[in-house]
């Protein structure tokens, strides 16, 4: 019969290829539905290379025009090169050797394939693949039919070499899969190998024509067979689900201790990590009740015993008893096979790295919550410390100030002021300790003078030295005297540094303050450094204390702490200062009673080009301005509302007073101020939110927070409710007087 130009024969050869094709179209889209499982993919391109190979040879047996025919058979050759390599995939898969499934790595074992297909294509042009196919009739008991005859060319003996060649490593892989496996790891290498050696063997009887000449593929047949036998070891051993290597890979190969437990209670497979645990060796393990083999780890024991309890929930336990000091959870997944369970996979992981980071973590959180606890604490402390003094100091201010106080008073007024700057001083350097501890130290470096706010430093002291009639030599030569650094840590560092030895000199004795340029040298980087040295005559430092004379309240031990006082701060934030803008500091003595020296070095940098006047000081602004001024005092410490009030007015200020939120409101309403100063916490509320109110009222109002609380976060907060200053008490009225001068504007030129 024909079909267009294609004459059909109903040759009944062509019925096993038929069937053949249709197994493995069904085998491949078996696997295509699980192609997400390991070799699901490679057993795919297999099936489905063999469908097409067994689907051309059954086409070419219906065929009768050998042009047909000719393309019958290179069609072929393609799907058996498609065939050999998903085979050749998924074997290298099943052993494990995916590694070789790479397109770097499995290209090259593919590319062989190319040159012989091309030629099987072009075949008729060159007749290297095939020196000719000729048609001739085979006559058989149930009729006679058409066959294609082909002579091999060289091409064809090449792609048939390249074949088996891949197929003789696979069956290697396979053979080593089934000598190092056991059980039914053992079974599925088997059938693998059985499913590979099956074409070799037939194809050697066909092209040694052991049973005479055959005129089929009988290849493709055998290939069918492969088919039929890889379906029921994939129906029962779920080949593309574990590969035979797991057992090496997954389970045996596995950190973890892993325990398989039948449904009755018994091991079935563990891995070695499980049974040292358990003290024994695995394989004498096998087939034992769970319970009583890990009998000596009581903990997993009474577990196993009802292994169900451990689904789809993590048990932590102690270790076994030979190591206790380890930790581990517990976990079992069920095994289900058609709908009922067909045992338990018991996984321990080893915890205990976990459990020591969460203990740490939540020591270090404790410890976190600790430090928050304190510096709470040193906040409120500080808050409560500083309240106080601000009285005191402005008492003492406004006395020290009035000319009816009598002379013979004056020396007490200044002794009682000198003593509460020097409280408030501790306080700061108990805030500086914490700012420090959480590196949060707040420096604002610019290019100074260094000379001047030394110079700001001795004049603070001058006092005490007077006091104690200690004898002070200045000297300070350095040309090259411009630092980066925090004008006020500066002073604060030659304050700490002088007052350090005021207090361990005896009267009478001798401090020498100098500066000094140091050369360039290695030891400084060859950059030129300016060096600060502060000398005493004071009890010295024992050699073994020199390095911890830096430490947060080391004071040389007991006895000096007795009879110095003090808390031991004031070194200890001298060296973080100096450290946080790149400098150096040191201190050396020959030994107790020969006197201390300290020396601090700071890199130098180019002097400015031009240096401003500083702006004129706040006293001298004209009277007339600070009477236009009104402010709005709130606080709620009568004595130190009264006395800061009571100093405003003296210097020409116009003040209204209030102790809490409703009363500034209600003076806010009915007045018009240019500034408010206020505390901010207040009995009934917080002058956050009453700058907040009053900024709403008038947009322009200049606000000044004064409070105990110093850190950097309260400060940071003030600002963001709408502060334009925060001044940390106890207030200093000149500070307070300036900030205002500074903060309102000067009215227009009339």
């Amino acid at each position: 019969m024909r079909l267009a130009t294609i004459t059909f024969q109903a040759n009944p050869e062509a019925i096993p290829f038929l069937a053949a094709s249709v197994v493995s179209a069904v085998v491949a889209g078996m696997a295509w539905r699980r192609g997400g499982s390991p070799g699901g993919p490679a057993l795919m391109a297999m099936m489905a290379g063999e469908a097409g190979w067994a689907s051309f040879e059954a086409a070419e047996l219906l065929i009768v025009d050998l042009p047909v025919k000719r393309l019958c058979f290179m069609l072929r050759a393609g799907a058996a090169v498609a065939t050999i390599l998903g085979l050749m995939a998924f074997v290298l898969r099943f052993t494990g050797q995916d590694r070789w499934l790479t397109a770097r790595r499995f290209a090259p074992l593919a590319a062989p394939a190319v040159l012989p297909l091309a030629l099987a294509w072009t075949s008729p042009l060159h007749g290297l693949y095939w020196e000719v196919l000729r048609s001739r009739t085979f006559e058989q008991s149930y009729g006679a039919f058409a066959i294609a005859v082909p002579e091999y060319g060289p091409a064809f003996w090449f792609h048939f070499g390249y074949c088996y060649l891949l197929l003789a490593i696979a069956a290697v892989l396979l053979a080593d899969a089934v000598a190092n496996s056991e059980g039914i790891y053992r079974a599925q290498a088997g059938v693998m190998l059985f499913g590979v050696l099956l074409p070799w063997v037939v194809n050697i009887l066909d092209m040694g024509r052991v049973f005479g000449f055959i005129h089929v593929d009988t290849v493709a047949i055998a290939f069918l067979v492969t088919g039929l036998a890889m379906l029921p070891a994939f129906q029962r051993f779920h080949l593309l689900d574990l590969r035979p290597v797991a057992r090496e890979v997954v389970i045996r190969g596995m950190a973890d201790p892993v325990v398989v437990i039948e449904p009755a209670g018994r091991i079935v497979e563990l891995n070695p990590a499980a049974a040292a645990l358990a003290g024994a060796e695995a394989a004498g393990m096998i087939g034992r009740e769970a319970a009583s083999a890990f009998s000596r780890w009581t903990a997993l024991a009474s577990l196993l015993e009802e292994v169900q309890q451990l689904e789809g929930r993590a048990v932590e336990l102690d270790g076994p008893a030979a190591d206790p000091g380890r930790r581990f959870e517990a976990r079992a997944s069920r095994l289900d096979e058609r709908s009922r369970t067909a045992g338990w996979v018991v996984v321990l992981r080893d915890v205990t790295q976990r459990r020591l980071a969460e203990d740490e973590r939540a020591a270090r959180i404790e410890a976190e919550a600790s430090d928050r606890a304190k510096d709470d604490f040193l906040a409120v402390l500080s808050h409560e410390l500083r309240n106080p003094l601000t009285p005191v100091l402005a008492g003492a201010d406004a006395l020290l100030d009035d000319p009816a106080t009598p002379w013979h008073m004056r020396p007490t007024l200044a002794m009682i002021r000198r003593n509460a700057e020097l409280e408030a001083r501790l306080i700061d350097d108990l805030l500086d300790l914490t700012r420090i501890r959480h590196g949060r130290l707040a420096v604002r470096p610019e290019v100074i003078d260094a000379h001047v706010p030394i110079r700001d430093a001795l004049e603070v002291c001058e006092a005490d030295l007077r006091s104690k009639s200690i004898q002070l030599d200045v000297a300070l030569e350095a040309d090259r005297r411009f630092v980066a650094f925090d004008p006020v840590r500066l002073q604060q560092v030659a304050w700490n540094l002088v007052k350090n030895a005021v207090k361990f000199t005896p009267e009478g004795g001798r401090i020498t303050v100098r500066t000094r340029e140091l050369l360039p040298g290695p030891r400084l980087d060859g950059l030129p450094w300016l060096e600060l040295e502060v000398a005493d005559t004071g009890i010295g430092i024992d050699p073994d204390l020199i390095p911890r004379v830096f430490d947060a309240f080391e004071q040389g031990g007991p006895e000096t702490a007795r009879r110095y006082g003090g808390l031991g701060l004031g070194l200890a934030i001298c060296r973080a200062i100096v450290d946080a803008h790149g400098g150096r500091i040191a201190a050396s003595s020959a030994g107790r009673g020969l006197g201390t020296t300290f020396r601090v070095e700071l890199p130098t940098c180019p002097a400015p080009v031009g240096i401003d006047l500083p702006p004129a000081a706040p006293a001298a602004a004209a009277p007339s301005r600070r009477d236009r001024i009104r402010i709005l005092l709130v606080e709620d410490d009568a004595d130190t509302r009264g006395i800061v009030a009571r100093l405003l007015r003296r210097q020409g200020f116009g003040v209204e007073t209030a102790g809490d939120v409703r009363s500034a409101i209600e003076l806010a309403i009915g007045a018009d101020f240019d500034v408010l100063v206020s505390d901010l916490g207040l009995p009934d509320g917080s002058g956050l939110d009453l700058i907040r109110s009053l900024r709403a009222r008038r947009s322009d109002l200049v606000g000044i927070a004064m409070s105990g609380y110093g850190m950097d976060e309260d400060l940071r907060r003030s600002q963001e409710f709408g502060f334009n200053a925060h001044l940390t008490k106890p207030l200093m009225i000149g500070a307070l007087t300036a900030e205002i001068l500074r903060l309102v504007p000067p009215p227009p030129p009339s």
